[in-house]
């Protein structure tokens, strides 16, 4: 379905015996790439996170853990109530996760079509920018083509650079986040200030029920 520097993804199909009522058809597969070149940056986003913190600066085990932070990452937003796509196995550099498509086609990224409604899909995008802050972590790489629009509205998805708030740069990625989006939005009319999205999505008062295990 789509390739990029770090890794490949695919759409796999679903043993049709084994189907439960109600399951899609597809899985969307997720291979990263174990020759990919920017895998010391893939390190400097492990750097704060307890769950990453025993793993050896060297190429194959940084992608082995960059597996298991994408799939912690959705768990973790797709707990929060953050329209991500859900994830099902991780196994060595591979993801496997729920395809966000119809008929067996991906749904398009915002970047290539545009929002559906600019006020109600930016008003979403923030509210899940919300949710995962409160469940303790930050995007770090959230732009209109980091997210899927659909009929029923934005789907945020690659969470694999995702840092938790301990990240010594987890504030600057967020506000970098938030840039990219209002900027974005901007050209469909959505007039929103930086600051005013930022003290939302950091407001003390948001939910304490999600917990913020990961800090």
């Amino acid at each position: 379905m789509s390739m990029g520097k770090e890794a490949v993804v695919f759409r796999a199909t679903r043993n049709p015996r084994k189907l439960k009522k109600g399951e899609a058809p597809y899985v969307a597969v997720k291979i990263y790439k174990i020759e990919t070149t920017s895998f010391l940056n893939m390190y400097d986003y492990l750097v704060g996170d307890r769950r990453f913190s025993k793993v050896k600066k060297n190429r194959f085990d940084i992608i082995m853990a960059w597996a298991k932070k994408e799939y912690a990452n959705l768990s973790l937003a797709h707990r929060a109530g953050v329209r991500c796509p859900k994830p099902i196995a991780c196994m060595r550099n591979a993801v496997v996760m729920e395809f966000i498509g119809r008929e067996g086609e991906m749904y398009p990224t915002l970047q290539n079509n545009g929002p559906v409604d600019a006020e109600s899909d930016f008003a979403a995008i923030v509210k899940y920018m919300k949710l995962m802050y409160g469940a303790g972590i930050v995007h770090a790489d959230l732009s209109p083509y980091n997210i899927i629009i659909t009929e029923d509205g934005p789907v945020v998805i690659d969470m694999s650079q995702a840092v938790v708030l301990t990240h010594p740069k987890a504030n600057e990625f967020l506000r970098r986040d938030i840039y990219n989006i209002v900027k974005y939005f901007r050209k469909f009319g959505v007039r929103k200030e930086e600051g005013e999205v930022y003290s939302f999505v950091t407001d003390s008062k948001r939910s304490r029920k999600t917990g913020n295990k990961t800090r």
